[in-house]
């Protein structure tokens, strides 16, 4: 049967009256801690209105000393200065390491966009109020866009929040419904103007009137409904939900549910979580809607908190601090008022003395004379009058002093916060060591805040890893800060097999590029958040600088390694151009790109080998070299000593030599000569008839030449040297 919007509001409005009840108490201290921190002398909000009404009536001094304040202020700013930060960790379902990162920078993108704001309010609210708020919310990016991004918003003023008061979980995370409301004036909005009116209320009534004359209440209601659903699981371990089994029409398949149940290992009836919101103005529904995931997305930071007597009451830092804030208002305006009087102590002096001179002085308190006139004779002039003398001075009560010192053992007593966290140490705590180690045990006293504004976060974290699916659920490029602070432009693609991995198309040589250089798939895997409390990144990155630098003064040869990586955390100017340069010199076996170890080993050992190759062959041709050079020599040396001795023979007997020359050459060439002579001549003879055809007819005498001669006959065995090439023989 389903509900009717009379139903939903009845719902709303009894949860709302039971809540407001239960949280009165600490709503109406709520407004009393506020007050204290921001108390001055104008206000008077540090005094009891009983005792500083009867000072103002009576004239006296009531001061305001603000101690309050800055004691929250170390506690608030040191959370701005370590804000938790969201932790993403793969846990499976395609999940990796790398796209845990991815999903991490997203978070934090998210968190940039006012998360940070919504943090500093919450906490401020926690520590100064007793309670604080952050809400998340999804909205169109522009006006000319139809994709939504996640955004975390503060809330201001925490009485505009109502919990299910039946939550068990520190961090609310376990809560059915919450309200954000406002009492909004009818003319703010010409819609409020024609709803109905009802009984009168103020912003803290609780009544199920929420319409009057004047005002309207808004609320936005959320809620967890639960509903039945079926759990099927195949053979290989994949499950799947009946309700997810539907066609394309959004309704169930049911020839697609008959066939799934006939294949699965195993069934389970199961009850299914479902957020919905809507928006109630007056005893109106105006708006509704249902979104993901199943944490009502009201994310409290919250102080410490009892349950007495079925009241709710919580405990803001100031809580503890009033009464000796009080008490030092109270010495001080009582020190004041004894000792700024004591200029105006009263004269000790006769009326004889005063007679003629009175009005100058009953004006001297509040006028400077240069002298005061007196009569030191009495008016017959036979007696003398002694001088005017005041009164003795009022000295400061030793009580006062003693009390205002309580009072401030017990500020810092009751705070716990000792003076060394707020920059003052005793003389013995001179060294650092000794300060820090006071600080350390004054965190001690107020880090409940610090774990519940973690648990707050955590929870963020949680809600924002369930709704991106939803909302990025279509194809667009998004810029993300990673952890050191670098950005990457990460491609939101939810077509992609695997949840993370790299875009091809990305060129590292144009990084400018719009172009992603991963791509991540929102709808694969799961994750688990964790928080880190620890310092902002800015100090983190500072402390990493002087760590590296450390290690690198230790260990030289390890600066190439490191070197990109310290670059990257200072903010210096053209940083960008030496982490390149930097990067370029990084061994590829420290990126993980170079050999493994036993490749290494192998490639020095064939590195060994080569070596050992080169240097016998470099043996080996030097003593080739030497060998042949020695052989020339010896043929240089062999045929000049046959030139020389042919030489001589020739001059002897010229005949008679050549076929010694004939022997010796034959046997350098390890072949007979005569034929290669014999050849040589034949061709000589050819060439020679050539030559003769070539010379003109007739008797060549006649011109002076000689005649042709003919052919000397000769022994075929023995052909005659040719003249040209005797030398060479």
């Amino acid at each position: 049967m389903s509900e009717s919007d009379d139903d939903i509001i009845t719902e709303a409005k009894k949860r709302f009256s039971d809540a407001y009840s239960f949280e009165t108490t600490a709503r109406n201290n709520y407004d009393k801690s506020l007050k204290m921190y921001f108390a001055t002398s104008e206000n008077g909000w540090a005094w009891a209105d009983a005792d500083r009404q009867s000072r103002i009536d009576t004239g006296r001094p009531c001061l305001t000393t603000n101690r309050v304040r800055i004691h929250c202020l170390q506690i608030i700013n040191a959370g701005r200065q370590s804000k938790p930060a969201i932790k993403i960790r793969a846990t499976g379902g395609g999940a990796s390491y790398d796209s845990a990162q991815i999903l991490e920078g997203l978070v934090r993108e998210i968190e940039n966009r006012g998360g940070q704001d919504a943090y500093d309010c919450a906490m401020f609210n926690q520590v100064a109020g007793n309670i604080g708020y952050v809400r998340l919310l999804a909205k169109y990016a522009d006006d000319d866009s139809f994709s939504q991004d996640i955004f975390i918003e503060r809330i201001a003023n925490s009485k505009n929040v109502l919990l299910d008061h039946n939550i068990q979980m520190q961090d609310g995370s376990d809560a059915k419904w919450g309200f954000i409301f406002k009492d909004e004036p009818r003319d703010s909005n010409p819609e409020y103007k024609d709803m109905n009116g009802g009984a009168t209320f103020d912003v803290d009534d609780n009544s199920n009137s929420w319409t009057t004359a004047e005002y309207i209440r808004v609320a936005e209601y959320y809620r967890i409904i639960t509903v039945k659903d079926k759990l099927y699981a195949s053979q290989d371990g994949t499950t799947i939900k009946r309700s997810q089994i539907v066609g394309e029409d959004g309704k169930p398949d049911k020839a697609a549910i008959k066939l799934v149940e006939q294949h699965a290992t195993k069934t389970r009836n199961i009850d299914v979580k479902k957020l919905e919101w809507f928006t109630i103005v007056g005893n109106e529904i105006t708006d509704r809607k249902e979104l993901p995931g199943s944490i009502v997305p009201i994310v409290r930071f919250a102080s410490e908190e009892s349950i007495i007597n079925g009241q709710l009451d919580r405990y803001s830092h100031i809580s503890w601090l009033t009464d000796p804030t009080r008490m030092i208002n109270l010495f001080n305006s009582n020190a004041v008022e004894t000792l700024g009087y004591a200029s105006k102590t009263q004269w000790l002096i006769s009326a004889a003395a005063l007679e003629g001179h009175k009005g100058q002085w009953d004006n001297s308190a509040n006028e400077t004379f240069p002298y005061m006139i007196y009569n030191d004779f009495d008016e017959t002039g036979s007696r003398e009058i002694h001088p005017p003398i005041r009164a003795p001075q009022p000295e400061y009560p030793e009580g006062y002093g003693q009390a205002l010192k309580q009072a401030e053992q017990d500020l810092t007593f009751a705070s716990g916060q000792e003076p060394a966290s707020f920059g003052n140490s005793d003389v013995a705590e001179r060294s650092g060591k000794a300060i820090d180690a006071r600080v350390r045990e004054s965190n001690k006293s107020t880090a409940h805040f610090v774990t519940r504004m973690s648990q707050a976060v955590r929870l963020v974290g949680r809600i924002i890893i369930s709704w991106i699916p939803v909302y990025y659920d279509v194809q667009k490029t998004i810029s993300i800060l990673q952890m050191d602070g670098s950005p990457l432009m990460v491609g939101i693609d939810p077509s992609q097999p695997n949840a993370h991995s790299i875009n091809p198309e990305f060129d590292e040589n144009y990084p400018a590029q719009e172009i992603a250089e991963v791509l991540y798939n929102p709808l694969i895997g799961k994750y688990a958040v964790i928080s880190d409390t620890s310092e902002d990144l800015p100090t983190r990155r500072m402390e990493g600088v002087k760590a590296l630098s450390q290690i690198a003064q230790e260990i030289p040869e390890a600066w190439p390694v490191m070197a990109d990586q310290v670059v990257s955390m200072m903010d210096i100017p053209d940083g960008d151009i030496l982490i390149k340069r930097f990067r370029r010199m990084v061994p590829k076996q420290a990126t993980g790109e170079g050999p493994s170890p036993a490749d290494q080993q192998m490639q020095q050992a064939l590195a060994q080998t080569n070596k050992t190759m080169n240097d016998l062959h470099q043996a080996y041709t030097e003593l080739k070299s030497k060998t042949l050079v020695d052989l020339d020599q010896k043929k240089i040396d062999w045929f000049k000593a046959i030139s020389e001795r042919l030489a001589i023979l020739g001059k002897i007997d010229p005949i008679g030599s050549m076929p010694l020359a004939r022997e010796e050459i034959s046997q350098e060439l390890q072949s007979p000569v005569n034929p290669f002579i014999a050849a040589h001549a034949i061709e000589n003879q050819i060439l020679q008839q050539a030559l003769g055809q070539i010379q003109p007819q007739g008797d060549q005498t006649a011109n002076g030449g000689s005649p042709p001669m003919a052919p000397e006959q000769t022994d075929p065995n023995e052909v005659p040297i040719n003249p040209n090439q005797q030398g060479q023989a």
